[in-house]
């Protein structure tokens, strides 16, 4: 059995492991969305070229759209009908 003053150590580098682990989750997520939103950006590019939105209003245009639609295809056609109907 270890010593009480031991103890402490052990547990807070396990703390420290479990919050890394979970930040690099948190960080691997994030980058797979930003990578899923700028390929769906770049689908759509062509047909909202002459809509006059910047690429920053693009994304944050997926971005909402494909919050409210399951499919990527759905979410896809939803942001195209947006951009031809604005133009």
């Amino acid at each position: 059995m270890r010593e009480p003053g031991k103890r402490l150590p052990l547990r807070l580098w396990s703390v420290i492991a479990a919050l890394a682990v979970a930040g690099s989750a948190m960080l691997l997520m994030a980058a797979r969305a930003a990578q899923h939103e700028t390929r769906i950006v770049e689908r759509i590019l062509p047909a909202c070229d002459h809509a006059g939105f910047t690429r920053v209003e693009l994304h944050r245009l997926v971005r909402s759209q494909a919050r409210a639609f399951a499919n990527k295809e759905d979410a896809v056609r939803a942001v195209t009908a947006v951009c031809l109907a604005s133009r």
